[in-house]
């Protein structure tokens, strides 16, 4: 069978455009492949775990061993974090940093914390990189409370600090209140995307990431389990192209809950029994022979969209955002109104290319 390739004149660049959080290197998982957390081996492991993610343009959560302690007497207590931290972004080019929320219970101590965590930040050159994440999905009117009362807090600490939350941008109930002014961030679930709201946020300085969890949402979002059409791996970023989304965040890599065996893992990668593939991108290696992990198909699809949103950047920085704009938009508009086709995204992906190696 012939084949032709066509070689364009320009690299992908190392930086990531996307930013993105892909879940921790969880206790759960590494118990399950025999290692106990803060050894030297739980450590060769994680790093493994976020090289290979890494290798696909999917940015780990970051690791509890770059953040400083800290006390009230001493201040943080830099023990070679500082240097831990300027590889994860100078050499493996993390560039989003999740930031602890320690001390939620004792407001003052956790105030002078992140006021301490967001000037070493701030020297190093990092803090826009970095958010604290609030309340994971909050859906009542006490778990709004609480999502007003961290971003008040971490706003007295220093109002540098970005507060990311996992919700849309228009209130679940009018009688819970909005989170506005509490969040910098916003990400909500890909069904629940509601963009009026949306870009008028983004209007005011906040920035919008986006997130995919279990299949909810209108029956056109592109979900991602194991049985779906591997175009919705991609079509995703192409859409946040779209709709000024600059973050995805997917809540693990590795949720190898209720498996008896790693080898179970590669059987039934199921979350509660039902959502294959759920929170599983990453296949443990030793059933295959490897050390580490291996990369599932989906994660190969989306590097593959990943690699996309490069080419967009990439021409959008030589002054050509509105033709991008163009071209994205003739196959991805919103989360529920998007092409199946998969030769789409690839001519797409051309015309892209071409724009990067125009001179013009």
């Amino acid at each position: 069978m012939p084949i032709k390739l066509t070689v364009w004149d320009f690299a992908l660049p190392q930086d990531i455009a996307l930013r993105s959080h892909f879940g921790p290197f969880y206790r759960e998982a590494a118990e399950l492949m025999g290692l106990q957390p803060d050894t030297k081996e739980f450590h060769a492991m994680e790093q493994l775990f976020n090289q290979t993610l890494l290798k696909h343009r999917a940015v780990p959560a970051t690791p509890a061993s770059v953040w400083p302690q800290w006390d009230a007497r001493r201040g943080l207590l830099d023990q070679g974090e500082s240097e831990r931290i300027r590889r994860l972004v100078e050499q493996d080019h993390f560039n989003a940093l999740d930031v602890p929320l320690r001390y939620e219970e004792e407001p003052e101590k956790c105030r002078a914390y992140l006021a301490a965590i967001a000037g070493w930040l701030r020297d190093l050159g990092y803090l826009h990189m970095a958010y604290v994440y609030l309340e994971d999905e909050p859906n009542d009117a006490d778990e709004y409370d609480k999502v007003r009362r961290q971003g008040a807090l971490i706003h007295s600490a220093d109002s540098g600090l970005a507060r990311l939350c996992t919700e849309q941008t228009i209130p679940s109930r009018a009688d819970w209140g909005d989170l506005y002014g509490a969040v910098d961030i916003w990400c909500p679930l890909w069904g629940l995307w509601d963009d009026v709201s949306a870009q008028q946020r983004l209007a005011k300085g906040e920035q919008l990431w986006s997130y995919t969890a279990l299949c909810q949402g209108p029956e056109a979002t592109p979900w991602w389990q194991i049985d779906m059409e591997p175009v919705h791996f991609r079509a995703p970023l192409w859409i946040s192209w779209n709709l000024h989304i600059s973050g995805f965040l997917y809540w693990s890599s590795v949720a190898y809950r209720g498996h008896r065996s790693l080898q179970e893992v590669w059987e039934a990668p199921t979350y509660r029994d039902y959502f294959w593939g759920e929170g599983v991108m990453l296949y443990p290696g030793a059933p295959a022979g490897v050390d580490g992990f291996v990369p599932s198909v989906r994660l190969k699809l989306f590097r593959e969209a990943a690699e996309d949103y490069e080419y967009m950047a990439l021409a959008a920085a030589k002054g050509k955002r509105a033709e991008v704009d163009r071209i994205v938009a003739s196959v991805a508009v919103s989360f529920q109104q998007w092409s199946h086709d998969p030769l789409a995204y690839e001519q797409a992906r051309g015309r892209l290319a071409k724009l990067v190696v125009e001179k013009r």
